[in-house]
């Protein structure tokens, strides 16, 4: 999980507390981030802590697979374009937790995340909207 904004670094890593400090191990490929970020603080950061979100699932019988087949079916009986169901359900989705990118569009707008950089709480939530979409266009989802 990483994601980017103009004052905002995140990712997941390992840490140690030790005598009032936090020791954080920097991920392989942040290094050079946290540098510049850090050479822009005056000694002092906000830290938010929490558990480390759980990836979506991924291989055959798999959230991923799961949501693929969904979202292939309903373009394939509405004639739309995959890209378009997909983009049409996460705005949807938007308002039931699913997540957006840290970075607004050129447009001003909020952009819904990669299904590649969400959990599985965060699947869950589309692949529900993709059974709203359906059954709001009296499709009967395949379930595999």
């Amino acid at each position: 999980m990483a994601g980017k904004k103009e004052n905002m670094i995140e990712f997941c890593a390992w840490f140690k507390v030790k005598q009032d400090f936090i020791y954080i191990k920097i991920p392989e490929g942040f290094q050079a981030s946290v540098d510049m970020l850090a050479d822009s603080l005056k000694g002092q950061m906000s830290v938010k802590l929490s558990k480390p979100k759980k990836p979506r699932t991924t291989g055959k019988h798999s959230q991923n697979n799961h949501s693929w087949a969904h979202v292939s079916q309903i373009a394939q009986e509405t004639g739309y374009e995959l890209h378009e169901v997909e983009y049409i359900a996460k705005v949807r989705a938007i308002k039931k937790g699913y997540p957006v990118k840290t970075t607004l569009s050129p447009l001003g707008v909020p952009c819904p995340k990669s299904q590649a950089d969400i959990d599985t709480v965060e699947c869950a939530i589309l692949i529900e909207e993709y059974h709203i979409i359906a059954s709001e266009c009296g499709i009967v989802l395949r379930e595999e």
